[in-house]
């Protein structure tokens, strides 16, 4: 990948004399910001801006590193070979008409990949804006130098699927100038260089600390979730098309809920990745993590504040997201006191408008600041300013440094006049504090960089199948068997599988006669649930087939003969044990197509795909995993007791859902197991609730449900 960031020679295909072309667009901003030897392609032209122009890139006598293309996609597949013929290590073919036009456009790019297979090289694009390089002032690319020349230079890095959308996002960088950029990366219909290629280059960049990507796809997801999980860098994403709908029915509440992409929300989180809601989010929240440097355990907040009304709404946004804004100390309290009329205490939020009368606004924020960073109350500050009233803020360099050296970072909410506005935020910006336009994005962006991680280590993590996948021809994870469609194991061949894992399971039998029914509540009593079981019927409370609460033998009866009658000679009765549960669980394993092996655990029972308070993550969980798996839950909070209800036993659970994990696993025939609902159990001798799973659902390929077992 350095062909593309740091090459020795440049060529410009398709490079133009008319200055309103892309290709001399292109060749300009080559010439301007490049310092090494470039060659402009084109056969009609012999000299172009006083250099000479050479009919091919083979005419080139000297070696060539980067090739960037300018010209009809009709034209590029003889350019490409021309180029592997010469040696050239790189090609950036920013021109459209590909893939995204439609079937004739993706013939242009399956021809490219075969004149390149075997070869040395790295194709990027096509159908992008190419690279601009902030740091060391390249422009790879034909958009306006204007565009480039007005992005401050940072630490963040910009991935871009899309190639007009990549323009636009640094036209709005450009125009705020609120994110500091190392570079930004247009990869198009990645053809061949994929967002994986990139993201692994910068991420072992020096010059960049945080990834933003906006990316619609994701082409290698075990190699991608690779990249995020071991890193200790920061990434944000933006994900397009995220409501589009899945292809084919799902016949389980775990493929229903994965297909809703919850599941690809989930496991993107799990891998350390923060998702953003809109492009100005992603790049705030990256640049936040590049200035705020929080520490996970250190969450109280102290609010420096002209209004009462801001202090109030910034307090209920922090606290929401899991901050806290507590009292002052009597010492900081004690030390703030001279900022107040004797008929107002100080209190955090610190409400400063009373001050500034008698202060003047920019001291009497020092001094309330001054008290907050060398105190013992809060953590973090957060001050609201008024831009543009008060003159220059001089002391704003002072409190930076204050900050640094107490290790309070200093985050802002800037109002006020655009003049001063626009200047107090350059002042900020270069002192390296993030200033924010809305108090919701701040503490968004505060939420996000309290949530930073520290980098997974995968050798630590053990993973008998999880990740270990043959890539295919379409570089997508996973082996779905040929025939992709499934179908459900019959009740007792799956909960013979179950036993063979040990999964706790309610006592229960399937029976063919009155007789048996009454043998069954004689040895176990009541009450009792009647079940029944038909081959196509998936989800048996829709369908009435499910009886609870049956506590005498008239009840038992009657639900019997309604069972058999709904069921119309095509299924079976299954009787069990009822079992008091003050809530209930969703556990669940899914072979993605996509993203591979999952583990689900969730709230469960019928209202599972409406309250879809649930949580994905990757088959390499181990048990403090699971813990964590159990923590992401809304919910969660009910697992250490409430209301008299006991604790959860954790272990148990956990080793329900490694076991569940290890069935998926090692049967590879098997696409979906479900426990739905798994009830909390109280234990004799034990003030525990233990799980029991009641239902279950496993589906495999067709073809292959007779080798399962």
């Amino acid at each position: 990948m350095h062909q593309f960031f740091e090459p020795k020679s440049i060529a410009v295909v398709g490079a133009g004399i008319d200055r309103t072309s892309l290709g001399a667009l292109l060749l300009n901003n080559i010439i301007k910001t490049f310092k090494g030897p470039v060659y402009p392609v084109n056969p009609n032209y012999d000299a172009i801006y006083g250099l000479r122009c050479y009919p091919s890139i083979g005419s080139v006598p000297q070696d060539i590193d980067l090739a960037l293309v300018i010209t009809p996609a009709h034209t590029v597949p003889p350019i490409v070979e021309d180029a592997v013929l010469k040696g050239v290590k790189g090609l950036i073919i920013e021109s459209a008409g590909f893939g995204e036009v439609g079937e004739e456009g993706r013939r242009l790019e399956e021809r490219i990949r075969d004149i390149i297979k075997g070869t040395s090289l790295r194709i990027w694009g096509p159908n992008c804006m190419g690279i601009v390089d902030v740091k060391k002032g390249h422009i790879f690319s034909f958009m306006s130098p204007q565009i480039s020349h007005g992005l401050r230079s940072g630490s963040v890095s910009l991935v871009v699927q899309s190639g007009m959308l990549s323009a636009g996002f640094l036209v709005e960088l450009s125009s705020q100038r609120f994110v500091g950029i190392s570079k930004a990366c247009s990869i198009g219909n990645r053809l061949d260089v994929d967002e994986c290629d990139v993201l692994e280059y910068l991420l072992n960049d020096p010059e960049t600390e945080a990834v933003a990507l906006y990316l619609e796809s994701i082409i290698r997801p075990a190699h991608f979730l690779e990249l995020t999980r071991t890193t200790k860098k920061l990434i944000v994403l933006l994900r397009g098309g995220r409501t589009k709908g899945g292809k084919r029915a799902a016949v389980s509440h775990t493929a229903s809920i994965s297909r809703s992409g919850k599941l690809e929300r989930e496991i993107l989180k799990h891998s350390g990745i923060i998702l953003a809601k809109d492009f100005q989010e992603m790049a705030e929240i990256a640049n936040s993590l590049v200035l705020l440097p929080l520490n996970p355990s250190k969450n109280r907040v102290g609010i420096i504040t002209f209004s009462g009304g801001a202090g109030i709404l910034s307090t209920d946004l922090l606290e929401e997201r899991g901050f806290v804004v507590p009292r002052l100390s009597k010492e900081d309290k004690k030390a703030m006191e001279k900022l107040f009329p004797k008929w107002m205490s100080p209190s955090n939020p610190v409400d400063l408008f009373p001050a500034f009368a008698s202060f003047g606004p920019h001291q009497a924020i020092f001094h309330a600041f001054e008290v907050l960073v060398k105190g013992n109350s809060v953590d973090l500050i957060f001050l609201h300013y008024f831009a543009g009233l008060y003159g220059e803020f001089e002391q704003l360099s002072a409190m930076k440094n204050l900050s640094n050296t107490y290790g309070k970072p200093l985050f802002i909410w800037a109002i006020g006049l655009k003049e001063g506005l626009d200047g107090f935020k350059e002042k900020a910006f270069s002192l390296g504090i993030p200033v924010f336009s809305e108090l919701s994005r701040a503490a968004d962006c505060l939420l996000a960089c309290l949530k930073r991680k520290e980098g997974i280590d995968l050798s630590q993590i053990p993973n008998p199948k999880a990740l270990d996948q043959t890539e295919d021809e379409s570089r997508v994870i996973g082996t779905p068997h040929p025939d992709k469609t499934t179908h459900v194991l019959d009740t007792p061949k799956s909960k013979r599988l179950l036993e063979q894992y040990e999964i706790p399971y309610v006592d229960e039998k399937i029976v063919t006669s009155w007789e048996e029914i009454l043998s069954f509540k004689d040895e176990k009593g009541f009450p009792l649930v009647l079940k029944g079981i038909a081959p196509n019927i998936t989800h048996k409370t829709e369908h009435g087939l499910v009886v609870k609460g049956i506590r005498n033998e008239v009840e038992l009866k009657e639900a019997f003969l309604n069972v058999l009658e709904k069921l119309g000679g095509k299924g079976k009765v299954l009787v069990q044990v009822e079992l008091n549960s003050p809530y209930e669980l969703i556990v669940g394993f899914l072979r993605d197509q996509h993203w591979g092996p999952v583990v689900m655990l969730g709230m469960g029972g019928i209202l599972v795909e409406f309250v879809r308070d649930v949580a994905f993550a990757p088959a390499d969980l181990d048990f403090d995993g699971v813990l964590n798996l159990m923590k992401r839950l809304k919910a969660s909070w009910l697992f250490e007791g409430a209301r008299n209800v006991p604790p959860i036993d954790k272990p148990s659970l956990v080793k329900l859902v490694l076991e569940i994990l290890k069935m998926g696993l090692m049967n590879d025939k098997i696409m979906e197991i479900e426990l739905n609902p798994v009830l909390l159990v109280a234990q004799e001798r034990s003030r525990f609730l233990k799980p029991v799973a009641v239902d279950h659902r496993v589906l495999a390929f067709p073809s292959h449900g007779d080798e399962i077992l």
